[in-house]
């Protein structure tokens, strides 16, 4: 293989082996050690195969790593660098294909050597009068004064008087455009002080700028809570409706506004004094999303996907746009009030991002188009003067608060690219500037999960496999193996029963859920999305190696099932992360002996379905999880099985039951017996605190038929952290 050499250019990009650095167009870009170690290792040997061993002793050296840790890095520079680039060679390794230049040494500084190339010294030519002073130009690898090299030029003094001004305006043009031209102060987070410890679930908070207000779950349900700006106990707020939702504050401070979320959608709103007194309805509005103007004049709200705005008092409603995504909401203002930014979710790839339009509706756009690799970007909020916008982002499973320079300079540089404020491992969402712009007010997540088995003896909930934070497990038929996805980075792993043998079967940065074995035991189909993209369905070799994709096509597809004789695998859309238009709206049946897929007949609105284990059975929930319904193959027919807020349904392994959770009042584990149909509650789940988010909420069955349940452990807590600014040349925080 060929020697390291300096650099390289190869489309619109050049990699620089000595800096250590890949650059698009001039702009760098950021690339982990590994990841540059793969693609130099590459580059260097453009046209030629490069052996899967072979790039790994490179990467990695003696290091013993699983050659998913290749793939991953290989994945992350095709996102990097485009199609046409890498390609794979079958279990073999990967060649760069891509016509690639190699600078020489003197390549990139041949205007710096210009510059440098020759110097000019003024000197009196002692033959002639004092206007006979000349310019001389002299090579500098000549000495100066040498009659050799001298080329006298007669300059009028006037005229060396211009050029002196002429060069003296020069620099000082240089000068003002180093100091002007630096980029504008950008701030940093220099302290942390945790403000609250009570263990709760924390959902949303604002200020009004000596108290904190923050919607919180107990026991499973919105409460509203309130906590000084410099810490202590949080005090319930009393609303007299049920399930509030915090959304903003007032622009006069004194006032929250909440929706009631108890009943049907579009919810109505309240105004919720801070001071106390009782709410009243904010005019005739309902929504899911309301937040006022910076002048209290007018409010914006979203009904399903469409931006609406009113007076603060609710009249004069209009539209202002459609949006493409799902899900829209979390509205910030200006300061200025010209304009909106809002959290909005991809209906394809299930991912949220930050947009933005014009108070009239005008110029909706992403605010960070591509800039992340899977766009993870929410929730954000200006700074009282404008000058800054801060907002969290998802990166490396890490959610961190980021901030963007909005504050327009004269004669100074502005960079627009976000700048990270927090690090790991604590996750931190949700920031609320102070009103005097001096703190951030977040969320703090030390995220983590613990599976409990319920315990049909002694009736009693017990840790299972306490020491590890995973979830979505799932037993091979023989009882002898189980699969299950980490939490909260899920990745896919199968081990022993007992632990033993345990081997990662995915890696970043895909991620994996909703594992099944195959009835011999030697594949699991799951679901896994890579970034950007929406959920698919793959096979992988209980022994390790790539995932091979099932199905393509638009939309996603989640919640596979292998039939009991392994031939056929079962799957629908992913209602919980998708629009309902994306994605199979029936359940279908993918025969693996001809690769045919079919869709189950009247399963319109159908999801997670289940095959019985003699096969005669399917049992699937519907996408208002409302009802279960079973199919039953020998008469072709449905029936509904059951009714209410029903969740997570699993047959036993003698398919004798079938095992759900049914959420309300008292959320609780239930079965229903095949044979007759009666309904019967197994243990209560009322005193559990779930995981908040539908991707991450989990119950499932032992080999045993015993119930594991998904519970949280992990801690939310409220966080000031201290705002400064900085001068920093470089456009990089200081950590």
């Amino acid at each position: 293989m060929s020697k390291q050499t300096r650099a390289f250019e190869f489309g619109r990009f050049r990699l620089d082996a000595e800096e250590y650095l890949l650059r698009f167009d001039g702009q760098a870009v950021s690339l982990e050690p590994q990841v540059f170690k793969t693609l130099l290792s590459l580059v260097e040997n453009s046209g030629r195969l490069c052996e899967k061993n072979w790039l790994i002793e490179q990467v990695w050296g003696d290091t013993i790593i699983e050659e998913g840790n290749l793939t991953r890095n290989i994945s992350v520079l095709r996102k990097v660098l485009g199609d046409g680039y890498i390609q794979t060679v079958p279990k073999r390794g990967y060649r760069f294909v891509a016509s690639v230049r190699e600078l020489s040494e003197d390549e990139g500084l041949v205007m710096a050597e210009r510059t440098k190339s020759s110097v000019f010294i003024e000197e009196e030519d002692i033959s002639g009068p004092e206007e006979s002073k000349t310019l001389y130009e002299v090579p500098a690898n000549n000495a100066v004064g040498s009659k050799a090299t001298r080329k006298a030029r007669f300059q009028p003094r006037w005229l060396r008087w211009a050029l002196s001004l002429a060069s003296f305006s020069l620099i000082s043009l240089g000068l003002g455009k180093v100091l002007f031209r630096s980029p504008l102060p950008l701030p940093k987070v220099s302290v942390h002080a945790r403000l609250t410890n009570d263990g709760q679930q924390k959902m949303c908070l604002v200020t009004d700028g000596s108290r904190l207000y923050i919607s919180e779950f107990v026991d499973n349900k919105p409460i509203l809570v309130q906590v000084s700006t410099a810490g202590g106990e949080t005090v319930p707020l009393a609303v007299p409706f049920p399930n509030p939702g915090l959304d903003d504050i007032s622009a006069s401070r004194s006032e929250l506004i909440v929706a009631s979320n108890d009943g049907p959608y579009p919810f109505p709103y309240w105004l919720v004094p801070v001071s106390g007194g009782s709410p009243r309805p904010l005019g005739g509005i309902r929504s899911h999303d309301v937040h006022p103007s910076p002048d209290g004049r007018s409010i914006a709200y979203f009904v399903e996907s469409d931006l609406y705005l009113a007076k603060s008092d609710g009249s004069e409603a209009h539209k202002l746009v459609s949006v493409p995504g799902r899900n829209p909401g979390i509205a910030a203002w200006a300061p200025d009030g010209s304009r909106l930014r809002f959290t909005m979710g991809d209906p394809i790839t299930s991912v949220y991002s930050i947009w933005e339009a014009a108070v009239d509706g005008s110029n909706l756009h992403p605010l960070l188009p591509g800039w992340n690799l899977r766009a993870g970007e929410c929730c954000g909020r200006w700074t009282p003067d404008g000058k800054y916008f801060i907002f969290e982002a998802k990166r490396d499973g890490v959610t961190h608060l980021w901030a963007i320079c909005e504050e327009k300079g004269f004669l100074r540089e502005v960079s627009r690219e976000p700048v990270q404020l927090t690090t790991g491992p604590v996750n931190f969402r949700s920031p609320v500037p102070s009103k005097d712009g001096k703190k951030v007010y977040a969320i703090g997540d030390v995220v983590r999960g613990e599976i409990m088995r319920y315990d049909a003896r002694s009736q009693e909930w017990i840790p299972y496999q306490s020491s590890k934070s995973i979830v979505a497990l799932n037993y091979s038929r023989d009882g002898e193996w189980v699969a299950y996805s980490t939490y909260p980075e899920a990745t896919l792993w199968r081990s022993k029963i007992d632990g033993s043998q345990q081997q990662q079967l995915t890696f970043p940065p895909m991620e994996a859920q909703w594992s099944c074995w195959s009835p011999d035991a030697r594949s699991i189909v799951f679901a896994g999305r890579t970034p950007g993209k929406p959920w698919k369905i793959y096979k992988v070799s209980s022994t390790g190696g790539a995932p091979q994709q099932l199905v393509s096509g638009d939309g996603s597809q989640a919640f596979p099932d292998w039939s009991p004789d392994g031939k056929h695998i079962i799957f629908g859309g992913s209602p919980f992360f998708d629009a309902r238009d994306v994605g199979p709206s029936t359940l279908q049946i993918l025969d693996l002996t001809t690769n045919q897929i079919s869709a189950m007949p009247d399963s319109e609105g159908s999801f997670g379905a289940r095959w019985s284990p003699d096969g005669r059975y399917i049992v699937t929930h519907q996408f208002d999880f409302q009802k279960l319904r079973l199919f039953d193959f020998t008469t072709g027919k449905w029936e509904e099985l059951a009714n209410g807020i029903l969740h997570f349904a699993n047959w036993s392994r003698d398919g004798k039951y079938v095992y759900f959770e049914k959420w309300g009042s008292d959320t609780a584990a239930c079965r229903i017996r095949i044979s007759d149909r009666k309904l019967e509650k197994i243990g209560s789940l009322k005193e559990f605190r779930r995981i908040i988010g539908a991707e991450r909420c989990w119950s499932g069955l032992a080999q045993d038929d015993s119930l594991l349940v998904l519970r949280d452990i992990g801690s939310q807590e409220i966080y000031a952290l201290d705002l400064d600014v900085v001068g920093n040349t470089h456009g990089v925080l200081p950590r």
